[in-house]
């Protein structure tokens, strides 16, 4: 009889815990809404950092970079710098 009533708890429990991790997991479906639903109230930077790489190895994230945008950055700041030198060497003469 004792058997039984742990089997049965067991059982109860262990559909318990399926039923709420489904239902609590299941409303995230993206990157984006793990770390929406997560640092709703949070002020911390380092909890929102936490967070966003707690839900990146959830997801299976991985940053996209855009090589277009940051080779447009860099040519700017290349040109940025070249016009520094140039003014900086006027200044010298």
């Amino acid at each position: 009889m004792n058997v039984i009533k742990i089997t049965l708890a067991i059982i109860i429990t262990s559909a318990l815990t399926f039923l709420f991790s489904y239902f609590y997991f299941s409303n995230e479906k993206t990157y984006e809404d793990c770390v929406i639903k997560n640092i709703r109230k949070v002020q911390n930077q380092e909890v929102i950092k936490e967070i966003k790489d707690m839900c990146k190895k959830r997801h299976n994230y991985e940053e996209k970079i855009d090589k277009e945008k940051l080779n447009s950055q860099m040519k700017d700041i290349i040109d940025l710098f070249y016009n520094f030198k140039e003014q900086f060497e006027s200044k010298i003469k």
